[in-house]
């Protein structure tokens, strides 16, 4: 059976189509809770991507990472990601894949680049000098937070209230969601400063 561009051209469409109604069938009606205006529109065409997305309910503490988090990158060869809000626990974890010699890759708001410094300072600068770190400063606090590995997407929002939603996660696997994930940081990149060692002294 031979099929015309036309009808190839139709017929991706419709698998488009129909990935998009599974991201929103998995993602509910909490798209509407959510401020997403900070997602370009060329990844907001693509969200589709994400129909694997699982949500993540944080149990325990109110302003803790959720464990998924942890579980999902502590096997890591390479993570990337960005965040605008400041979580102690975020600070020795990525340290520790650090020491182990994961390639990371983080940028993080002005606000939380201040914090850091004030309060992990030693150990901030002693991550900066290892070769598999980079480190950025993002011009505009995005409202959203996320990590990319090889494998796994976890990213988190801002409520359209403003807040940052600290009670629900979301997880989504496969090469497109990582391939999503990606081309995210490199937009957040785009946008920030790269931290080195001379530009702390």
């Amino acid at each position: 059976m031979y099929i015309l561009p036309k009808g190839e051209i139709l017929l991706r469409a419709y698998c488009v189509n129909q990935r998009f109604n599974k991201f929103l069938q998995n993602f509910g009606d909490l798209v509407n809770d959510f401020d997403i205006s900070d997602i370009p529109d060329w990844l907001i065409s693509r969200l589709y991507e994400l129909d694997s997305i699982e949500v993540v309910d944080v149990e325990g503490e109110f302003l803790e990472p959720h464990s998924e988090f942890f579980s999902a990158l502590a096997q890591a060869v390479k993570v990337k990601g960005y965040t605008s809000v400041f979580f102690r626990e975020y600070v020795d974890f990525f340290f520790e894949l650090a020491e182990k010699g994961v390639d990371l890759e983080i940028i993080v708001s002005e606000e939380v680049f201040k914090k850091i410094l004030a309060e992990f300072s030693e150990e901030f600068q002693k991550g900066l000098s290892l070769n598999n770190v980079r480190f950025y400063v993002s011009k505009k606090k995005f409202r959203f937070a996320f990590a990319v590995s090889e494998n796994i997407l976890s990213i988190s929002f801002y409520l359209r209230t403003g807040v940052f939603d600290y009670k629900r996660d979301f997880l989504c696997r496969g090469d497109d969601a990582v391939r999503w994930g990606n081309d995210l940081f490199e937009f957040v990149r785009n946008n920030s400063e790269l931290i080195d060692m001379q530009k702390l002294r």
